[in-house]
């Protein structure tokens, strides 16, 4: 399994943080969902082959109970298979308890073995046990230092909650690892910001569904539906979501004539058992009548409380693993799981997530959600269907558990209409790209730099000791570059699959030109003592060093111009929720301020908070819109009619293309609409722009929208301003139709801008 870009950025960061000479401490926070047992697989694969010489130890510990560190274990095995270097064994390790009376565990002890992963959870360090009554852990530890080991220790905080309330076992095992390893990497929801020896690495939720910094790939549904009522009786609640889940079903159903095929799924949350009697009774009597609807309505079911403790109503009975019912297109509708044997259990088929009082006690928390949230679509694509996800509860005290924001357009202004701006002829693209062309160009450029490519290749491939090598690029220090001698030709095409489809965007049109110049330009040329000239090598050395010149040779053969088209529409969605892991910031709505688009209401209790997507730009910019906004409405009149921050998968946006030939959205931060009808978006940057990139191809489009023609694209002036937020101060950067603002806004603040819109 392959890492998107925005994991890629995470796990080099990280990284880059390893020292073989001195201990480093990184705090890693990123949302759930966000794939970091994925992430924490590459980063153990990537330390052992980028120090080869050297011998690693991981110890991989999370202080749950639970079977979270099972998963774990089969989570590692199963991504190792796509893993840069993968020639490492991982182990769950399970220390028996003390109380047993086997004397073979006399001498149990843990065997240290080299870039091994040993997998710790409660069960191995916790109280009772003999790994920890014996200090067999300790003698691990010190046998990994005494043998020459560099003890790489990750621990994984994410899915348990409060971790302060831990048992001193637990603390005396966090005090020898902290003490002893050299690398620690701890995945917490909880960085410790005050010290500034510790790293910090971060994945925000808004970067893991942003189309443009994750390569249009979608980790999380993004479209959630809430149903959260402490007053709804049980079998209202369930009949509801029963039926919500059979349209499901039928909407998955329409993926299949596009060869998709993936069976949804409902999840029902279940507690451990009352222990007192009358409790106890109700508890089984409500869980047969669920049993009993499913069947009623012809779902099938499946009921994993554990490995001892299952059943379904199929002919499977107790013969089926959480592995098979896992698969994208397994035939089970409904699962009823409790939180404990499954912790850490991945079904990104599943939908809808249900909470029933009389057998659910347990919180609703974003671990929790996070089963329903990740992406089934293949390749992480969007697709309208399975971007929905459901949470259905009637538990109490249901609004303590997460955070969510539900919003609703205004009664008085549904219907009001703004600006969208569309690339109105992206389906020419494919026609005006010239592949001939592109042939012949590239094939020339091969042609040029025949001897220029050939010795470049000569530095990636060698013969040493009679035996073929691929030196392999990991990572430069002080600017030169350290390799990998690669002896195996198996890795080699599996890093040049990997590179390719990181290039797919131009394969398409390079793959007839390298082609050809195999059986022309570099028909029988020798790489070096007597081995030819492979495809392989010259799909490695183009894609590898030359991206950009073929880039530039597409580009120079697609004569593709992009055609805008305005359509005024009605803002969209009406109503929608937000879900958040962590808000990094809120803005107050003025409880008199009929203007602001939507109604915001926080976890169904407070009112007129805006979420925001950043700790200060956002934040600055809120409170100047509103101040200003409130301030022009009272004392000039009533001269602004709507303003918003913008939702992420709103109706209002502006395409455009980036340097690859890919069609993107972009969605402003924040939306305001005029009485005199003009309209002004905003795009917030911080004085140090974490993406300069895409900046730089919004000003290009922006600029674009707004070049000179013979007739206007704008009835009324529409300004697209970026403005950038340098402590409490804002600039600005602002594109428009100069045909119809008679004045360089540019020259302009932010607040006389504002002013300008506002009275034209």
């Amino acid at each position: 399994m392959e890492l998107t870009k925005i994991q890629k950025e995470a796990v080099e960061k990280i990284l880059g943080y390893y020292s073989p000479i001195e201990k480093v401490n990184v705090d890693f926070k990123a949302p759930t969902g966000s794939g970091k047992t994925l992430m924490a697989s590459w980063i153990i694969s990537l330390i052992i082959e980028r120090n080869i010489k050297e011998k690693f130890v991981f110890v991989i510990a999370t202080p749950s109970s639970s079977s979270l560190p099972f998963f774990f274990e089969q989570k590692l095995n199963v991504y190792k298979k796509d893993l840069p270097y993968s020639k490492f064994e991982v182990e769950y390790i399970e220390s028996p308890s003390s109380s047993q009376a086997d004397k073979t565990e006399a001498n149990a002890t843990i065997k240290v073995e080299s870039n091994k992963v040993y997998i710790f959870g409660k069960s191995t360090f916790g109280k009772g046990r003999i790994f920890t009554e014996r200090h067999i852990i300790d003698d691990f530890v010190d046998e990994v230092k005494n043998t020459g080991h560099k003890l790489i220790y990750i621990r994984d905080e994410a899915h348990i909650g409060d971790i302060t309330r831990t048992d001193s076992e637990t603390k005396m095992f966090e005090e020898l690892m902290q003490n002893h390893s050299d690398f620690i990497i701890k995945m917490t929801a909880t960085p410790n910001l005050s010290d500034s020896t510790v790293k910090f690495v971060q994945i925000l939720e808004s970067d893991i569904n942003d189309g443009y910094k994750n390569e249009n790939k979608w980790l999380l549904k993004t479209q959630p539906t809430l149903l959260l009522n402490d007053s709804m009786n049980e079998d209202a609640l369930l009949e509801n979501a029963i039926l919500e889940f059979k349209k499901l079903k039928e909407s998955y159903k329409t993926l299949e004539k596009d060869n998709i095929f993936i069976h949804p799924a409902l999840l029902i949350q279940v507690s451990n058992e009352p222990s007192n009697t009358n409790d106890k009774k109700i508890f089984f009597d409500a869980l047969d009548d669920v049993k009993k609807r499913l069947d009623y309505h012809g779902l099938s079911w499946v009921k994993y409380f554990g490995d001892s403790d299952k059943e379904s109503n199929s002919v499977l009975k107790d013969k089926f693993t959480l592995d098979e019912i896992t698969q994208i297109d397994h035939p089970t509708d409904v699962v009823l799981f409790k939180i404990g044997p499954s912790t850490g259990w991945d079904i990104p088929r599943a939908c809808m997530l249900l909470q029933l009082r009389k057998v659910c006690s347990d919180k609703l928390n974003i671990q929790t959600i996070g089963r329903i949230k990740r992406n089934p679509y293949p390749n992480l694509a969007k697709n309208s269907v399975t971007d929905k996800y459901y949470i259905y509860s009637n538990t109490p005290k249901i609004d303590e558990d997460f955070t969510y924001y539900q919003y609703q357009v205004k009664e008085a202004l549904i219907g009001e209409e703004f600006p969208v701006i569309e690339i109105m002829n992206k389906k020419d693209f494919r026609i005006s790209v010239q592949k001939p062309s592109i042939t012949k160009d590239l094939l020339k450029f091969i042609d040029d730099n025949k001897y220029i490519l050939v010795q470049e290749l000569q530095k990636y491939f060698v013969k040493d000791n009679g035996v073929d090598i691929f030196r392999k690029e990991l990572y430069e220090v002080n600017g030169a570059m350290v390799y990998t001698s690669v002896s195996n030709p198996f890795i080699f095409l599996k890093d040049l699959k990997r590179l390719i489809d990181s290039r797919s965007n131009i394969y398409e049109y390079c793959n007839e030109a390298i082609e050809k110049s195999l059986k022309s330009v570099f028909k029988d040329v020798l790489l070096y003592q007597n081995v030819k000239l492979q495809i392989e090598h010259i799909q490695y050395i183009l894609f590898h060093n030359h991206t950009t010149e073929i880039i530039g040779i597409i580009k120079k053969n697609s004569p593709f111009i992009s055609k805008y088209k305005v359509s005024m529409v009605p803002y969209e969605p009406k109503q929608y929720v937000e879900v958040y892991d962590s808000v990094m910031g809120e803005g107050i709505i003025e409880n008199s301020d009929n203007t602001y688009l939507f109604d915001v209401v926080k976890n169904n209790s407070t009112r007129n908070l805006q979420p925001l997507d950043s700790t200060n730009s956002e934040p600055v910019v809120f409170r100047f819109l509103s101040r200003e906004i409130n301030a022009i409405n009272e004392y000039i009149g009533d001269k602004v009619r709507i303003w918003s921050k913008n939702l992420r998968n709103s109706s209002i946006s502006g395409d455009y293309l980036d340097k690859t030939h890919t069609f993107h959205k972009s969605f402003f931060d924040f939306i305001i609409k005029f009485t005199n009808g003009n309209h002004l978006y905003i795009e917030v940057k911080g004085k140090n722009d974490i993406n300069p990139q895409k900046t730089a191809l919004l000003k290009e489009a922006y600029s674009d929208y707004f070049k000179k023609r013979q007739i206007s694209l704008f009835s009324h002036p529409l300004v697209i301003s970026i403005w950038i937020v340098d402590g409490q101060n804002i600039t600005h950067e602002s594109y428009y139709d100069k045909n119809l603002v008679n004045e360089e806004l540019n020259n302009l603040s932010v607040k006389d801008m504002f002013k300008k819109l506002a009275l034209m």
